[in-house]
C-alpha cells in the first residue's frame, strides 16, 4: 500500500513519541511529554493550569488508524 507524505510524517512522529519513551511515571516527565504531544499536534487542551483537560487533536483523530498500526507492533515491548 502506497502512503502519502503526510502519512509517512505522522508514522515517524508516532514511532518517535511511542517507541522512544523510557522510564517510569514522574510528574516532570509527564509534563514534558504532554508539552511534546501538544507541540506535535497530537493533543489539544482546554482550561488553565490545574485541572487542564487534554483531548486528541483533529489531526491525531484523522491518523488514528496509523497510530493503531504502530501501537500493535510495539505493544508487546511496552
Amino acid at each position: 500500500m502506497s502512503r502519502s507524505s503526510s502519512e509517512i510524517s505522522w508514522k515517524r512522529l508516532f514511532w518517535y513519541v511511542l517507541a522512544g519513551s523510557r522510564g517510569g511515571p514522574n510528574y516532570r516527565v509527564a509534563e514534558h511529554h504532554i508539552r511534546a504531544l501538544e507541540k506535535n499536534h497530537l493533543v489539544s487542551s482546554a482550561g488553565e493550569k490545574y485541572g487542564k483537560l487534554y483531548f486528541l487533536s483533529p489531526e491525531m483523530e484523522a491518523h488514528l488508524p496509523l497510530f493503531d498500526e504502530i501501537w500493535a507492533q510495539i505493544r508487546p515491548r511496552v
